[in-house]
């Protein structure tokens, strides 16, 4: 902002101020998004797992999450994921050896339909025998966290691939696995991992007062690993207190 003196004084008893105006980059949701990109698909005997990258356009767009719809021969259910960071979906309960339909898309609020559809068919595999299934790693749930303090997080989940194992004990103790969580503040581009062989972990040296996502999977000793499980949520409080910040997942 400058200050302009009139060229008469006596004329005007009052000085003029003139702002700049700068150009500024704003994401906005004045359209809905386009499409996601670079969509994949992985089957097992009865799922599918999903993964894509965000719209080229995301920093000038909003995209508040994407949606899945799949069906035999037509797409008819539906499921909304929160989240534009969110890059991978695993669709359980599907049948054996069937050929299925899948529509990604992306949305905002913007007045009008999601994006562009984006569509692909896979077949699921012909289901194996039983002491194949520890190979087939589904992604953990239930992930749920806590703030323990300012700057400590406290996540914990369930495996549902313990399920399957429960009737080889052998087999369990020859493939000890880790579970890595992935975390950082939300929406931001740099994240830490950490490593655990139990169901639950402790994130430290965390910044007081910041929302921050994070996101399991498991892996196995001979490199086989689950997608990353829906990003969980959770807000670190700016002090010590006893009640704790609500959480969502995403």
């Amino acid at each position: 902002m400058r200050k302009v003196e009139p060229s008469n004084p006596k004329d005007l008893s009052c000085s003029i101020l003139i702002a700049k105006a700068y150009n500024r980059k704003v994401i906005s949701e004045w359209r809905v998004p386009d499409p996601p990109e670079n969509v994949r698909c992985k089957t097992n005997a009865d799922s599918a797992t999903l993964w894509w990258e965000p719209p080229a356009t995301l920093n000038e767009i909003l995209v508040r999450g994407y949606t899945i719809s799949y069906g035999i021969g037509t797409p008819s259910r539906r499921v909304i994921i929160e989240g534009a960071y969110t890059n991978a979906f695993t669709v359980n309960g599907l049948k054996p050896n069937t050929t299925y339909v899948f529509a990604l898309t992306a949305y905002n609020e913007a007045e009008g339909e999601d994006s562009e559809k984006v569509l692909l068919t896979a077949t699921t595999k012909l289901p194996k025998k039983s002491d194949d299934r520890l190979f087939q790693l589904q992604t953990p749930t239930n992930v749920r966290a806590r703030p323990l303090s300012p700057s400590e997080i406290e996540v914990r989940w369930s495996d549902p691939n313990l399920d399957y194992e429960n009737d080889n004990s052998v087999e369990t103790a020859s493939r000890k696995r880790i579970y890595v969580l992935q975390y950082g503040i939300h929406q931001s581009e740099r994240h830490e991992r950490l490593t655990s062989q139990v169901r639950q972990a402790v994130l430290g040296g965390l910044m007081p007062g910041s929302e921050y996502e994070i996101a399991v999977k498991v892996v196995m000793p001979d490199g086989a690993e689950s997608a990353w499980s829906m990003r969980e949520l959770v807000r670190t409080p700016n002090k010590a207190s006893k009640k704790h910040t609500k959480i969502h997942s995403v």
